[in-house]
């Protein structure tokens, strides 16, 4: 651990799932690593005020982004009144502008750190095409990396296969799709107005796999009882019930299945990336957790019929668009051994040099 005694301290702060995720796994790595940062961490603030997290003199403000709180927003504009550098972190590859912007006020902090290279790019598109840039130009957009995916890269499961399908009430001589169920439709308060943005739905999606599921069934090309489907459901949704109608619909198919909310499993004793490494297939769109489950080496499905765009560009995970190739590629998915394989992503960068050379600026 390095032992510099130039003492930094940061104000870690979070409201969103995601960036919770990964200002917890920044903390981990500042203070495993480096005696010299001081971190104070805050997830999920509420409606505080953004002032009375300032009691104490912070060198850094680094936040998470969504596209719904706007604490964030009130640190950034209490850090500049300071003159506190401040830093937003974004942890996926979509809504770039959206998440500085509230009640058509956009809020920039003075740094934005981005996944990867294809990050800057479409953040720096979304931003020109806005014409909110002004003063704000490139070199506040960095490529930083990301150490919640650096941190899952290595990960290795506490709970055992065994123990995960006890708890599930799954046989062990079944295999499990786990459905890895975005959060679309919350976002944009409608599934229809999830279809308009962006072709599809969470909810079409898995009408679309459970459909060809039926289809393959019949034809003999699956066995639909040696499978077992989990929905997980993405972290902000707590609607157990959104997919009650649907499975009612194919509920003839002999293929059994579980809705599973984020919170259920803590109470089950076992974390989602112990039932991410565990599961046999996984099907998404374009929710983190895909990205999770690809960087723990597995082989995942991206489904998203009629896609008016490409939420994961920089990713090579398998992606499938087009409705009359999923029936074939569901059957191939399915029958064939799924092997280990590398994301060819690099998330895992100096994330102190980049931070404290920001700072210092």
């Amino acid at each position: 651990m390095e032992t510099d005694d130039n003492s930094l301290s940061l104000l870690l702060v979070s409201a969103d799932a995601g960036g919770t995720q990964e200002i917890q796994a920044l903390n981990t790595y500042l203070s495993r690593n480096y005696k010299k940062y001081k971190c104070t961490v805050v997830t999920k603030p509420g409606n505080e005020d953004a002032a009375s997290l300032f009691n104490s003199h912070f060198d850094g403000v680094i936040c998470g982004t969504s596209i719904e709180s706007d604490f964030e927003h009130r640190l950034w504009i209490e850090a500049k009144k300071r003159k506190i550098k401040s830093f937003a972190l974004i942890d996926h590859w979509t809504n770039y502008y959206e998440r500085f912007v509230r009640d058509n006020l956009v809020v920039l902090p003075d740094f934005i750190l981005l996944n990867d290279d294809q990050a800057k790019i479409g953040a720096l598109k979304a931003f020109r095409e806005k014409k909110a840039l002004g003063d704000f130009d490139e070199s506040h957009f960095i490529v930083f990396g990301n150490p919640h995916f650096c941190e899952i890269k290595s990960y290795k499961p506490v709970v055992s296969r065994g123990g995960i399908l006890a708890k599930l009430g799954i046989s062990e001589k079944k295999k499990m799709i786990l459905y890895l169920s975005d959060a679309l439709t919350q976002a944009c308060h409608g599934e229809k107005a999830a279809i308009d943005r962006f072709g599809f739905s969470e909810i079409s999606i898995l009408e679309d796999c459970l459909k060809e599921f039926e289809n393959l069934a019949s034809k003999h090309k699956i066995n639909a009882a040696g499978f077992t489907l989990v929905i997980k459901l993405h972290p902000v949704d707590k609607d157990k019930k959104k997919y009650e109608d649907l499975l009612d619909k194919y509920s003839k198919m002999t293929m059994d299945w579980r809705v599973i909310l984020h919170g259920e499993l803590q109470n089950l004793a076992f974390s989602p990336w112990d039932l991410f490494y565990h599961s046999d297939f996984q099907i998404g769109s374009f929710t983190a957790a895909l990205i999770e489950v690809a960087l723990m080496g597995k082989n995942p499905l991206r489904v998203e019929i009629n896609a008016k765009e490409n939420a994961l560009p920089s990713l090579t995970i398998k992606r499938i668009t087009k409705r009359e190739e999923l029936e074939s590629r569901l059957e191939e998915y399915l029958n064939q051994p799924q092997t280990t394989k590398d994301l060819n992503s690099n998330f895992c960068m100096d994330f102190e040099k980049i931070l404290s050379e920001l700072i210092s600026k």
